[in-house]
């Protein structure tokens, strides 16, 4: 329900699914007893108007609560004027559009992230991250010949320190993990 492009098709079997799952809700814990009523949350019998507001209003993506619930998250961690806290939190969203303003019409003036402070880009995507050992790892003799073999089998060793081992805390790895 919540892709950009929904296809008729999927539309009538997410509507189909979404109504057996109310069902079977309701007959699992409701069982039509009024004394039950409370077991029947908004957001379970929401699920029955779903697929028709779909149609009606377009995808829920674009109309739903959480997303103002986010932006009014965002405005309010910006207020830093608690005194007067409703002309800060307007000043604060005028900056906000401004700025989207700004990028929306000259868009190479977009921020770009920068690699962490600290940080040792490996390549490919790869970034070793803090925290970083004060010393040297000390290494045993059998990792100093695996290490040793690992270095004969480059070809291309130019800046590669062979003097010493750091252990690092995280690795950032291409698909935005870190690990």
């Amino acid at each position: 329900m919540y892709q950009h492009i929904i296809a008729p098709d999927q539309l009538k079997l997410a509507h189909k699914h979404l109504l057996e799952l109310v069902v079977e809700f309701k007959v699992l814990y409701y069982q039509r007893k009024t004394e039950r009523l409370h077991f029947i949350r908004q957001c379970i019998h929401s699920l029955v108007h779903l697929t028709p507001e779909t149609l009606w209003i377009g995808q829920p993506s674009l109309s739903a609560q959480w997303m103002m619930e986010r932006v009014i998250g965002h405005f309010g961690s910006l207020i830093k004027q608690p005194s007067n806290p409703f002309a800060n939190l307007a000043k604060q969203a005028r900056k906000v559009a401004e700025v989207n303003t700004v990028v929306t019409m000259w868009p190479t003036l977009d921020h770009v992230q920068k690699d962490p402070r600290g940080s040792v880009d490996l390549g490919n995507g790869y970034l070793l991250l803090w925290p970083k050992d004060d010393k040297p790892y000390q290494l045993s003799p059998a990792e100093w010949n695996a290490l040793n073999n690992f270095y004969s089998g480059l070809t291309n060793t130019t800046g590669i320190l062979k003097k010493s081992i750091y252990q690092w805390g995280r690795l950032w790895v291409p698909n935005g993990q870190t690990v």
